[in-house]
């Protein structure tokens, strides 16, 4: 199902010093030719300008568009509360100002307010090596222009400040200039087409080998406290991935019993301030009460305990975002789920907003087993999304500020620049914070939110990944887009809360069935599993290619000994056959039960009604497809039962009888069209002698491709299965 609506709002991104990075793409050149400064009078918005508001403070930055100074646009500060009675702790800020030796500068700027008393603005230029220069302005009620200049010695690259918040009332800003006396410029940066060029397919293929080989089991588990907050038990735990002792929590479902069975949901959580307990209380709705919450805290980041009394608990390692922020979280995943009874494996979801919105795109990308993602404004693309590169450039060239969606670019285009990362190795880094380009490896059934008015993280991002989608016909299942024309950075997004709810608890139905396939039957209601003990069964489903053409991301970690084969399975809506409504690649179990690709009973889905009739379809790489005869609904009372000619639609054409009385799907349709044919045989030919390999004409499943698979051809030749199983 494909749903996009505007709306949203997500709950509670937590940012324990709030800082709110302003950057965009889109670049107005200032009137003043020797201006160093773009945007500096607010016409292209907020962008390559920084604000930061302290906490306890209480401050807008709001575009005015009815009294500017200059143009169509000024800035206003509305200061309505300091934090604990100090100072200068609300900031527009520009930084990365690259300034040139023994060179003279001016600033110039017009400013109003209209505070009671004082008016005070600090202002301030600072930089490395005990550089500072600053002076205390008094601001009229009036626009005045106000001007100010120091000099360099050095080369140096410093940031400027206006400290706001000596004074509660509003403070408005417009037409800025600043120049060298001499001219000088920041320094010049090369064209970077090469680092920013379209991933090839073998780039794609080394970030996803290097996902495969890292390590993210936790080691060194511990529990280091718990505690009840909000009537649920909620465990502070340490664990070891990478090296690193990494921190998290882990809240545990209403009246945990380890017994039975509970889904699991990660939050990943935005900003850079780490990850406080609090944050799991946003999942307070009911149905969640049947959920293991898990919350991340990433690599150098805090996990603050808050009521569980431990203290702040800084999680080893350098800050690595958007990449190693998913090792970490996958660790915590992986070691939730091998150290509490209950976890239901085959039921698990991911959510976050802004950084971690990207985190919990690339954690559900890396781990096959989510199969639901609701992603709040999350960076999308940090490669080849529109006007990137022209930004970066511009940002570099000019020593612009610059905020969240390029930060993490910029800082590798600049260690590209300076010699210390090869454009490979840059390439690379980028690729692996970009979920746009894994689409195939999202899960099926995934919610994106994101506000119009984001300046933060822009909506292109969504909107770029959102046509990707639809251009590829996916997602596979349940699909909606929601964006909210007043939205912002996490605010202005009604009902986005609600429909996270919804949407994560929704139950999936657990099909259950049983079926055999010919070539590996043994008798007695038993297959052989010839292909999982010679090791040959490979990880990804083998439905991605023609005529299936299945995209979902599924992978087995590891397969039962009892495995016999993969099979494909299709629910299809009962009054129209053609309509798949779901499809989910499952393993066969020798005793003909299937099994998820995690290896428990039972196949889930998640698109399907209470009550409603479904007709089921059984594929199989290397035998004639089968349909369910009879409606199936759901919840079920007793499994399908395949092995029954009855209960298969066109009764015993569509089935082998075998010695023992039961009845099993039909040998040797190696193309998979429906048709067993001389276009099977001619497969069989080129595939002929292939020794210890998955082949699909290898139709008795032991690993080889011989004359025992034509014997098991020869005789069901010119057998054609039902029309609505035919490709």
């Amino acid at each position: 199902m494909y749903i996009k609506l505007p709306f949203f709002q997500f709950a509670n991104t937590l940012f324990f010093i709030l800082v709110l990075h302003i950057a965009l793409g889109i670049i107005f050149t200032s009137a003043t030719a020797n201006n160093l400064w773009l945007n500096p009078n607010f016409e292209d918005g907020l962008n390559h300008w920084e604000q930061s508001v302290d906490t306890g403070a209480d401050a807008t930055f709001d575009l005015d568009t009815t009294n500017p100074y200059e143009g169509s646009t000024a800035l206003c500060v509305n200061v309505n509360a300091l934090s604990g009675g100090q100072p200068w702790t609300i900031k527009l800020s520009r930084i990365n100002i690259a300034l040139d030796a023994n060179e003279t500068y001016e600033l110039r700027f017009w400013a109003k307010g209209n505070a009671a008393t004082g008016q005070n603005i600090h202002l301030a230029f600072a930089g490395s090596g005990g550089f500072f220069e600053s002076t205390i302005l008094q601001v009229s009620d009036t626009w005045e222009e106000y001007t100010f200049s120091f000099s360099t010695t050095d080369a140096i690259t410093v940031s400027f400040n206006l400290d706001i918040g000596d004074e509660l009332g509003t403070f408005c800003f417009d037409d800025f200039y600043f120049a060298a006396s001499g001219g000088g410029t920041v320094n010049p940066v090369s064209n970077l087409d090469s680092l920013f060029a379209t991933p090839t397919a073998a780039e794609i293929d080394e970030v996803l080998a290097d996902w495969n080989s890292r390590d993210v089991n936790a080691y060194n588990w511990q529990t280091l406290g718990s505690g009840i907050i909000n009537g649920f038990t909620v465990d502070a735990v340490s664990h070891e991935v990478a090296g690193n002792t990494h921190y998290g929590f882990v809240r545990h479902p209403a009246n945990y019993d380890p017994s039975q069975s509970y889904a699991i949901l990660m939050y990943n959580h935005g900003g850079i301030g780490g990850v406080n307990v609090g944050a799991i209380n946003q999942f307070a709705d009911d149905c969640y009460d049947d959920f293991f919450i898990i919350a991340p805290s990433f690599r150098g980041e805090t996990a603050f305990t808050g009521a569980l009394g431990l203290g702040d608990l800084l999680s080893d390692g350098a800050v690595s975002e958007f990449d190693g922020d998913v090792d970490d979280a996958l660790a915590l995943l992986n070691g939730t789920i091998a150290n509490y009874g209950g976890v239901d494996a085959t039921n698990i979801s991911v959510t976050g907003g802004s950084r971690g919105g990207c985190v919990s795109y690339l954690v559900s990308i890396r781990e096959a087993r989510i199969n639901r993602g609701v992603y709040f404004y999350g960076a999308t693309d940090h490669i080849t999304a529109p006007g990137l590169q022209d930004s970066i450039e511009t940002i570099l060239a000019n020593g612009t500020s610059v905020g969240p969606y390029y930060t993490t670019v910029k800082n590798i285009a600049e260690a590209y620049e300076d010699g210390t990362l090869p454009l490979h190795t840059a390439r690379l880094e980028l690729i692996r914070r970009s979920p746009i380009h894994f689409l195939n490896y999202l899960p099926d059934n995934i919610q994106i939110h994101h506000g119009a008015l984001d300046f933060v993280v822009p909506i292109f991002t969504s909107d770029e990944l959102d046509a990707a989608l639809i251009a590829n016909n996916l997602p596979l299942g349940d699909y909606a887009y929601y964006i909210y024309p007043d939205g912002g950075h996490g605010n202005n997004m009604p009902m986005s809360s609600e429909r996270q709810t919804e949407f994560l608890c929704t139950t999936p139905h657990i099909l259950q069935a049983t079926v055999f396939l010919e070539g590996a039957y043994q008798g007695s209601n038993l297959m052989h599993t010839d292909l999982a003990t010679g090791n040959l069964l490979p990880i990804t489903q083998p439905f991605n290619t023609a005529p299936w053409n299945y995209n979902g991301q599924v992978t087995a970690n590891s397969f039962p000994s009892t495995t016999t084969d993969w099979l494909l399975v299709e629910i299809r809506a009962e009054n129209t056959p053609s309509l798949i409504i779901e499809q989910r690649a499952a393993l066969l179990s020798s005793n003909g039960t299937l099994l998820a690709p995690n290896g428990t009973t039972g196949l889930p889905f998640y698109n399907l009604d209470d009550g409603e009739n479904y007709t089921l379809i059984i594929r199989s790489r290397n035998h004639l497809a089968i349909a369910s005869a009879n409606s199936i609904s759901f919840p079920q009372a007793t499994p399908y039962d395949f092995t029954q000619a009855a209960n298969v639609l066109g009764g015993s054409s569509q089935l082998n009888p075998q010695t023992d009385g039961t009845y099993a799907m039909i040998a040797g349709d190696f193309n998979s069209d429906g048709v067993i044919s001389v276009a099977d045989f001619n497969y069989f030919q080129a595939e002929l002698a292939a020794i210890n390999q998955y082949y699909s004409s290898d139709v008795n499943l032991d690993g080889n491709v011989t004359v025992s698979d034509f014997n098991l051809y020869a005789p069901n030749a010119s057998r054609i299965g039902v029309g609505v199983i035919r490709y």
